[in-house]
């Protein structure tokens, strides 16, 4: 499709950022606090991108998605604000969307972390580290530990970070006693679980991707069909 036809079928909105790669500004989007049953597409030639079973709240403003429709979108390096990142398109028509981001905190001096994996059994995993994105990774690989080699991870649904190994060992042995199990357990089940950052004293708004990545997207690129 011509840029002028393109012009005459979106908004100046959709068109800036589909096709100049603009961004929306966070929670402004009709899509970030949308939870209908159905399939996401793109905004300017219709096709499926994402299903809404893989959105999820991530608190950062814009919609997330941890997966998308195999071949639905097609990932770029984007090195445009003088950093590097990658750039996510619609494989179709070649739309921008958005970009996609590491769902859990980069390892960093002084930081370890306590967290909890759901495994395919419906039994908790928990665990300590001072490098959670590449535990994770590990853990999907089978080679973080004989239960997740076993049963595969589902989800990472709660993480704790810590300024010492002391505390995150004292944490980690808390949480798989009968009450720290049981508490875990319960807040999972309710949907409750927070990320807490004991450094800041502060939680983490949202919930956490099951996959470690997270796609942000542009509301204004989406559509949607019920289904």
């Amino acid at each position: 499709m011509h840029n002028d036809d393109l012009k005459k079928k979106l908004t100046a909105e959709q068109y800036r950022v589909t096709q100049e790669k603009g961004t929306e500004a966070p929670f402004t989007g009709k899509f970030v606090n949308h939870h209908e049953k159905g399939m996401y597409t793109c905004v300017v030639c219709g096709k499926s991108l994402s299903p809404s079973d893989t959105k999820f709240d991530s608190g950062t403003g814009w919609p997330s998605f941890d997966k998308a429709i195999p071949g639905a979108v097609t990932f770029k390096e984007d090195t445009r604000l003088g950093s590097t990142r990658t750039e996510i398109t619609c494989t179709n028509c070649g739309a921008h969307l958005g970009h996609v981001f590491d769902d859990l905190p980069a390892p960093r001096p002084d930081s370890f972390f306590v967290y909890a994996i759901l495994c395919d059994d419906n039994l908790i995993y928990i665990g300590q580290t001072d490098n959670l994105q590449g535990r994770w990774v590990k853990h999907n690989n089978g080679t973080a530990s004989d239960h997740t080699k076993k049963h595969k991870p589902l989800r990472l649904i709660h993480y704790e970070e810590y300024k010492t190994r002391t505390e995150a060992i004292k944490r980690e042995h808390d949480l798989k006693t009968g009450f720290g199990r049981k508490w875990i357990k319960r807040e999972f089940e309710a949907g409750r679980l927070p990320v807490r950052n004991t450094q800041t004293g502060t939680r983490q708004a949202g919930g956490l991707s099951g996959t470690g990545k997270r796609y942000c997207v542009n509301s204004v690129c989406l559509g949607f069909e019920e289904r």
